[in-house]
């Protein structure tokens, strides 16, 4: 059983590393993306957000959450086995995502 929350910054390579866990053993994934706006760029308020991460959470034996928003991250933590903290550091976080922007 995997239960695993992945923390970073954008572009510290959240996403790669969930896919690389999930290839080795599979589990549901959220990115805490999802749960964490409504439409656009406003932040949904933070009880919902959690609420919405417990929802996940009860749903799904095994899973791995990835993001960057703390605040969402500190009330289910201990709901994880493992947490994993990725700082590649800035500049490759900025080179990452002038990447993304030039796909």
């Amino acid at each position: 059983m995997v239960r695993t929350i992945l923390l970073g910054n954008a572009g510290a390579g959240k996403s790669t590393l969930s896919k690389r866990l999930i290839a080795r053993e599979p589990a549901a994934r959220l990115s805490l993306d999802e749960v964490a706006f409504c439409e656009g760029t406003q932040r949904r308020p933070l009880q919902d957000s959690i609420a919405d991460v417990r929802l996940f959470i009860a749903d799904h034996e095994s899973w791995i959450i990835e993001g960057c928003y703390a605040d969402i991250i500190e009330p289910i933590l201990g709901e994880c086995d493992e947490l994993i903290f990725l700082n590649p550091g800035v500049d490759v976080c900025i080179l990452r995502g002038f990447r993304r922007e030039q796909a």
